[in-house]
């Protein structure tokens, strides 16, 4: 079994028994197992590429339980692969907000971050004369980005 199969089973586990000792109009095993399943819908959803879905998913699951880390972690996922970098940026923030520590939220942020500073940079290329000598620059600093991030000079 997977480091992640195991995360996730433990997390479900946590999950079920944290949910199962809060009160509410449902039963908490009603609320505990609606969250399972709606983790699990937006796993299958996330790992079938439908990123929409999987979205809805996570913001309801985001809502339930606030304080999780890992549901803003894959919005932010699902905002990027939906080309919605400003809130995949504003996702993996709260994600960060939850768990500063989190490697891969900071790392997707990054990447996300970079790619508007790529986009931005040749939107400058487009308006201001090569010969600027500020354009130099930031065409030095672009081509460095651009090997870094897509792996392209």
């Amino acid at each position: 079994m997977s480091v992640s199969v195991k995360f996730r089973n433990l997390w479900q586990a946590v999950l079920m028994a944290t949910l199962l000792s809060a009160c509410a109009t449902n039963s908490p095993t009603d609320n505990a197992q609606r969250l399972v399943t709606a983790d699990q819908q937006a796993q299958s959803y996330y790992q079938a590429g439908d990123y929409a879905n999987a979205l809805v998913a996570y913001r309801y699951l985001a809502k339930e339980i606030n304080s999780e880390a890992i549901y803003w972690y894959f919005m932010g996922n699902c905002y990027a692969r939906l080309n919605l970098p400003n809130d995949a940026i504003k996702a993996y923030r709260e994600a960060l907000v939850r768990r500063p520590d989190y490697a891969k939220a900071w790392h997707n942020l990054v990447l996300v971050e970079a790619k508007l500073l790529a986009l931005t940079m040749t939107e400058m290329s487009e308006s201001v004369s090569a010969d600027e000598p500020l354009m130099k620059k930031v065409g030095r600093i672009h081509e460095r980005l651009n090997d870094v991030v897509f792996g392209e000079k």
